[in-house]
Formats: C-alpha cells, structure tokens, sequence
C-alpha cells in the first residue's frame, strides 16, 4: 500500500502504522523470539512510512490521527492499541 494512493484514507492508515510500531516495540521488549527478530527487520520501514505519510497529511487528516491516537491512549494505554481488523493484514 504506498501512502500516495489518493484511495487511501491517510489519517487511517496512519493510525494503523501507530499500532504497527507499539507491536514491533512489545516484541522486542520481549526478545529472544522469531517475532522479536521480525520487529526489529520492520520496525525502521514502518517509522519511514509514518514520516512520510506525515508529512502529506493535510491539517484536518492530522486533527483526525491526532484524536485518534488521543483515544486509543486514553482507551487502553499508549502501547496497548486495538488490533488491526482482519482485512488490514498482520502485524509482526
């Protein structure tokens, strides 16, 4: 999925990257699993796509990723975010 594609839901998009990166950083606080070793490999791809994807989010996108994340924080702890939906694919 590139963060161009005029389709996609940017501020979506990046509220799920935001729960890609909490999911890589509890596998590697676990470490020493095959999920860890994952993390670690993905970790830097999903921070670059976040960045990028941020720096083209226009201001009411950015309000939206911002509440977004304000709720998910506030709902279960800043690391603990809802699971992706099914259709979204896994997370490492």
């Amino acid at each position: 999925m590139h963060p161009d594609d005029p389709t996609l839901d940017r501020a979506q998009r990046a509220l799920d990257l935001c729960r890609d990166i909490a999911a890589c950083k509890r596998y590697l606080m676990r470490a020493g699993d095959i999920h860890a070793l994952t993390a670690t490999l993905m970790l830097p791809c999903y921070l670059a796509e976040l960045e990028r994807l941020r720096l083209r989010l226009d201001p009411e996108e950015m309000k939206r990723l911002k509440e977004g994340l304000r709720q998910m924080a506030s709902s279960q702890g800043p690391m603990a975010f809802p699971p992706r939906s099914a259709t979204q694919g896994p997370t490492p």
